[in-house]
């Protein structure tokens, strides 16, 4: 069985060999998800119930992108859950498998929340299938 190719995106302006480039369009704003693309920075999740998130404030200074977000959306009685915090979110369209995901934060870790959808995690510790579909065996 022929091994598939690392999916590997950089989003710097420094050219990396082996990694698809991910930078700000001819407008100067970052690329939104277009499924012929199969990647691109969406305005909410694909999470139950999807959380905006935002796509207007994101910037590039060439190391990487960022967003500031000012404030965030709490609701009355729940605001230590932190339920949404905004933020930005990129979106890659992968075949199903196993894979490890590597992020190299620019901020304070404290500062950042990495989080990957369709995933569950704690399936990988018990017998049968980690995934819906059954095709993972653990």
């Amino acid at each position: 069985m022929m091994e598939k190719p690392a999916l590997k995106f950089n989003f710097t302006e420094q050219p990396i060999p082996g990694y698809v480039a991910v930078t700000l369009d001819a407008d100067g704003r970052a690329p939104l998800y277009e499924p012929a693309v199969g990647y691109g920075f969406v305005e909410e999740t694909c999470a139950l119930p999807p959380r905006t998130v935002h796509t207007e404030g994101i910037m590039s200074d060439g190391a990487g992108f960022s967003i500031v977000e000012t404030a965030f959306d709490a609701e009355p009685g729940f605001e230590s859950d932190g339920y949404n915090r905004y933020g930005m979110a990129f979106r890659i369209d992968a075949p199903p498998g196993a894979y490890r995901i590597r992020v190299k934060l620019t901020s304070n870790a404290a500062d950042a929340t990495v989080s990957v959808s369709g995933m569950h995690g704690d399936r990988l510790l018990q017998d049968g299938h980690w995934d819906a579909a059954k095709r993972l065996p653990t």
